[in-house]
């Protein structure tokens, strides 16, 4: 990152992300190294970031790769849908939401620098003055609708090969579906060695997993499961977490093309 452009402006209010804080059950940090623990952790946690640009209602996907403590400044993963950064981020504001732990994370900074790496966009930004955090009952997850099909493939400690369907997912497990009755076998506390989701993008994403909750769907041979992710590598966390943005996004797209009636 030494070849970033630097250009430091001060970081301006804070009207850009009121939208996001405004909760009466929000505590602001302040204390310098309360907030670099908590992106350490964030940058650790290979966490998504939610992010809005100023000036646009846009949302967009990125994580922390590097916090900088002496030098007072952070490194951005590009910012993705990637195509849709449709200009310049120098000097843009940036609204961050992001989650850890149970408690929900939002602060402002200011995009001082850009560098490419492999083609990739990374962003050097100021430190956040202050972080806002409140409560949240557990981490975000996603939800897959019923007329799309994301298959998971299972393997068992017995090597038997289970294949399932996505019904939703967040960074700390999922909830699939599978159609055959040899998953009547699974039991709470089993573990499943290789678990491979096939994005719709064409990647695949590869855990293990351990089973929390196990249910017989009504009037068919199917069985829900519910799991938590117990290894993952940090570059299929990445991909796990982009996954999860997209499949946001959709959603989102969905709520506003299909308004629910009052």
């Amino acid at each position: 990152m030494n070849n970033l452009a630097s250009n430091e402006p001060q970081l301006a209010n804070d009207k850009t992300s009121r939208h996001i804080i405004n909760k009466s059950t929000s505590y602001r940090v302040n204390s310098k190294s309360e907030i670099y623990s908590l992106l350490g952790k964030l940058e650790k946690n290979h966490s998504l970031l939610s992010i809005i640009v100023s000036g646009s209602s846009k949302m967009f996907g990125s994580m922390i790769l590097e916090v900088n403590k002496d030098k007072s400044y952070l490194v951005l993963d590009e910012l993705y849908p990637r195509n849709e950064v449709s200009e310049s981020l120098l000097n843009k504001k940036l609204s961050i939401e992001t989650q850890l732990d149970g408690i929900e994370i939002h602060f402002t900074v200011n995009v001082n620098a850009a560098a490419m790496r492999d083609e990739i966009e990374y962003y050097k930004v100021s430190y956040p003055a202050f972080v806002y955090h409140h409560q949240r009952r557990s981490s975000f997850r996603a939800s897959v609708g019923l007329s799309e099909f994301i298959p998971v493939a299972l393997s068992t400690e017995d090597d038997k090969l289970l294949q399932a369907e996505l019904r939703d997912i967040s960074l700390d497990g999922l909830s699939a579906q599978i159609n055959t009755p040899m998953a009547k076998e699974l039991a709470v506390g089993d573990e499943i060695p290789t678990c491979v989701i096939h994005t719709p993008e064409g990647k695949k994403i590869l855990a293990s997993l351990e089973i929390a909750r196990t249910n017989e769907v009504t009037n068919s041979q199917a069985i829900r499961i519910g799991a938590r992710f117990i290894h993952i590598s940090a570059t299929d966390r990445h991909d796990l977490s982009r996954f999860i943005a997209q499949l946001d996004r959709e959603n989102i797209k969905k709520l506003k093309r299909f308004p629910s009636e009052v």
